[in-house]
């Protein structure tokens, strides 16, 4: 498994203020294994309240060389307050513009309080801004209480998707919107 040196990754966006709340939250986009790494020990009251599971090593682990890290960490001051571990997808090492939010074994969306949603309604218009970006998969369980959410905020965000999957599985594709191809 390889991942981009210091000097080759750089974030899809810099910090700024969400849409949700302009003045209190900010939303970065992280690909740097050692930012994610770090937070580990800047979200340590999100992990105590998210269990093991929000482990940003063990995200990082679980990629292969034909992925690259996305991460959407939500802060409130120098706070961490959420985080969405989402991967980008590479071709013979060249990101593709896909990303995915694969949600279908355990929640990669953690949050200090019951906003997943939000979040991560958040987070996929945020990445969907990458200038690259052309598009976001994400997968929830048919059982999640997440599902009928994740749907009223994609149409309350005019975010385009279609709906699709498994017996077990519901995927989402968010496109991005283009004038021409």
């Amino acid at each position: 498994m390889s991942f981009p040196t210091e000097t080759e990754a750089t974030p899809v966006s810099k910090a700024k203020p969400s849409v949700a709340t302009e003045s209190e939250h900010f939303v970065e986009i992280v690909s740097k294994p050692s930012e994610i790494k770090a937070l580990e020990l800047r979200a340590e009251q999100l992990r105590a309240a998210n269990g093991a599971k929000n482990n940003p090593e063990f995200f990082l682990a679980s990629l292969w060389d034909h992925w690259q890290p996305r991460v959407a960490v939500f802060k409130r001051d120098e706070r961490v307050t959420g985080i969405v571990y989402a991967k980008e997808r590479k071709v013979c090492g060249i990101p593709t513009g896909i990303i995915y939010v694969d949600s279908d074994m355990s929640s990669k969306v953690f949050s200090e309080s019951d906003t997943r949603i939000e979040v991560l309604a958040e987070a996929s218009r945020e990445l969907l801004r990458g200038r690259r970006i052309r598009g976001l998969r994400v997968t929830l369980p048919v059982q999640s209480p997440d599902l009928e959410g994740l749907q009223r905020y994609a149409a309350r965000l005019g975010l385009e998707y279609e709906e699709g999957g498994r017996h077990d599985i519901v995927y989402f594709s968010f496109l991005r919107r283009t004038a021409s191809f």
